[in-house]
């Protein structure tokens, strides 16, 4: 009885997360009709395809006790909403943005897309990836967007936006070594990592 109740808390929570993910669809849709910022379709795609893979999420292979990295792991989830999109420069600066905004959202979802049944929030490992854009890099999705804080930041420079980006690449570069604790209890994913070389920037980190 307590393992089938432990199974249906974990697909409730399987669904909690995916109804989130497609509440900030919603919200990206609403973006594009109400300020035809069509900039936010990148979100609106990459939310739906989170919800689907929230739903398709593999089972539970290894995790930490530690509080920290869970903390780590929440406080990345909204920091991309917290930017303000009013401020706006010459076209061509910002579509030099909106191109990194773009470029950044692919290589999310072509990793989100390889992680497959192993994809989550929160680090905990359901399997190791390393197909794709992680033969590149053990973290592309962080990559992607650390891609997309560039973009938004140069199609809307302010104080505000870039101590955001600056914020947030502090805590993807955080959330992957916290990641990387509970990877590294598995020897599938020491060999990858010795394998692939750089952590989140190719040639650089």
């Amino acid at each position: 009885m307590s393992v089938i109740l432990s199974l249906r808390g974990r697909d409730a929570l399987r669904v909690v997360w995916a109804v989130l993910a497609l509440c900030l669809a919603v919200q990206a849709y609403r973006g594009i009709v109400r300020d035809g910022h069509w900039p936010m379709v990148v979100y609106l795609v990459l939310n739906v395809q989170i919800a689907i893979l929230f739903l398709r999420r593999g089972r539970e292979i290894a995790r930490t006790r530690r509080v920290y990295p869970y903390v780590v792991a929440l406080s990345c989830l909204p920091y991309l909403w917290l930017y303000d999109h009013g401020a706006r420069v010459a076209a061509p600066s910002q579509y030099v943005g909106w191109a990194f905004v773009v470029i950044g959202g692919a290589v999310c979802f072509a990793a989100a897309w390889a992680l497959g049944s192993a994809y989550g929030v929160l680090p905990i490992v359901r399997g190791v990836r390393s197909h794709g854009l992680y033969r590149v890099v053990r973290h592309p999705l962080y990559l992607g967007s650390l891609l997309m804080n560039v973009g938004i930041v140069a199609a809307s420079p302010s104080k505000w936006n870039v101590a955001i980006g600056i914020g947030g690449a502090l805590l993807l570069a955080a959330r992957a070594h916290c990641e990387e604790i509970v990877l590294y209890q598995l020897a599938e994913y020491r060999a990858y990592s010795a394998r692939t070389r750089f952590r989140l920037i190719p040639f650089v980190y």
